[in-house]
């Protein structure tokens, strides 16, 4: 009983300080409405009966639907793009970033770290750029949090495979599906950690097995009913299209870089963060905003799109070397936190709290190989390790943006205390 109210205090916790953080730092600043106006119309159409369309005449799938079925309560009960219903549904994101730094303390509470966990969800709650997001209608909150829950619902199985009851299974399976609908990269996700899963899980009983495919079967259901959706309309069987031939211009521009401007964009990329936003021309005339821009003016009409797609798939195909070169720019673009460029903040303090974040993150990376068995908990760093990887190698293709980096502040932190608690229990330290 006491341990229940301990927990119950520490959500109250973390709920009032991301309110609190989504009124210092989300409140400040207008939100974007780019992307935003995007998942925005696809809610509204689905309201209007008008089915999954931009333009509530065609169906289209250029966004997920993740964040449109998210917004879709907020609009029916204060109306379609209302300010109150806008600002509900932020607030409602500040509550799931308060929900996150529950997450992650109940996740090292199980170790047996109470007060480790209690410190891990305060820096989450807390944590200026999440809180930043909150006020954004996009995909960076729900796809972080869903992240968190996903974790806590994995290190449950590692405590204990063959014994986990099967629902477990079904709701890791249930998350990764919605995940999906969030963002459609995450789609291997769930079959590549069940493939290292099983590989790790002695002896591997029918149990075990039984369970993993109800996660499957669980997980595919969600993402292949959309899709099914979809192609019910349309006859193309997919949940997202049509971002592709943008991304596809971006990164041809760029390969058509010398090897040495290619370098010049990542050293320039790197500095603008730690500079706190320094841009330079160079660096400007090659990121994705104005080549954005110079795409839009371009492809006006279907013709001149299959033109530039054409010309686009040539570049690439005639310099590989540049296009892999670049990959392994997007690559360090993904792993590396950029510093926030909007002046929400001093532009010192964040990439000094970024800075703090590497190094707690580094330290967590040291405890895990110092650290002789404890496999409960080195199992779950593992898994972050993997996700981190999994991301990059999987969007490396594609053109990298700030935002794309923000589930990696939960994952960097909740290293570094897994970290934390590794280094207590070679100390025999106990809470």
């Amino acid at each position: 009983m006491q341990s229940y109210v301990k927990d119950l205090w520490a959500l109250v916790l973390m709920m009032a300080l991301a309110i609190a953080n989504f009124t210092a730092f989300g409140l400040i600043h207008d939100p974007g409405w780019k992307d935003a106006a995007d998942y925005s119309a696809y809610a509204k159409n689905l309201i209007l009966g008008n089915g999954y369309s931009l333009d509530g005449i065609t169906f289209s799938i250029y966004r997920e639907p993740g964040v449109s079925l998210y917004l879709i309560p907020f609009y029916k009960v204060f109306g379609i793009e209302s300010p109150i219903a806008l600002l509900a549904s932020s607030f409602t994101q500040a509550l799931l970033l308060g929900l996150l730094g529950f997450l992650i303390y109940r996740i090292l509470k199980q170790y047996g770290e109470t007060w480790v966990a209690l410190v891990a969800g305060i820096c989450i709650a807390s944590q200026p750029i999440l809180g930043h997001h909150t006020n954004e209608t996009g995909a960076e909150t729900l796809f972080t949090v869903m992240l968190g829950v996903i974790f806590l619902i994995c290190a449950r199985i590692i405590r204990s495979p063959a014994t986990t009851p099967w629902y477990w299974y079904a709701l890791l399976g249930l998350a990764c599906g919605y995940e999906t609908l969030v963002r459609f990269q995450f789609v291997l996700f769930l079959p590549f950690i069940i493939f290292f899963f099983l590989l790790y899980a002695r002896p591997l009983s029918w149990t075990i097995i039984r369970n993993t495919l109800i996660a499957l079967a669980v997980f595919a259901v969600l993402p292949l009913s959309f899709a099914s959706y979809i192609y019910a309309n349309t006859g193309t069987l997919a949940v997202t299209s049509g971002r592709q031939n943008d991304m596809l211009y971006y990164r041809a521009v760029r390969a058509e870089l010398t090897y040495g401007e290619i370098t010049r964009y990542l050293r320039d990329w790197l500095w603008r963060s730690v500079s706190g936003g320094v841009n330079t021309q160079f660096l400007t005339d090659n990121e994705f905003k104005k080549l954005g821009y110079e795409y839009e003016i371009l492809a006006t009409t279907s013709e001149a799109v299959a033109r530039i797609r054409s010309e686009n798939i040539h570049t690439l195909l005639t310099r590989p070397g540049h296009y892999l070169y670049g990959n392994l720019v997007e690559m360090v673009k993904l792993v590396y936190i950029e510093h926030d460029y909007s002046d929400t903040l001093n532009r010192y303090f964040r990439p000094l709290q970024y800075l703090f974040i590497y190094s707690f993150f580094l330290f967590g990376l040291y405890q895990f190989f110092r650290t002789k068995n404890n496999w409960n908990v080195r199992l779950l760093i593992i898994l972050a390790l993997l996700f981190i990887a999994y991301n990059a190698i999987s969007l490396s293709f594609l053109n990298i943006v700030p935002r794309f980096n923000t589930p990696y502040l939960f994952l960097y932190i909740l290293i570094g205390f897994l970290g934390v608690v590794l280094f207590r229990r070679t100390k025999g330290v106990n809470s």
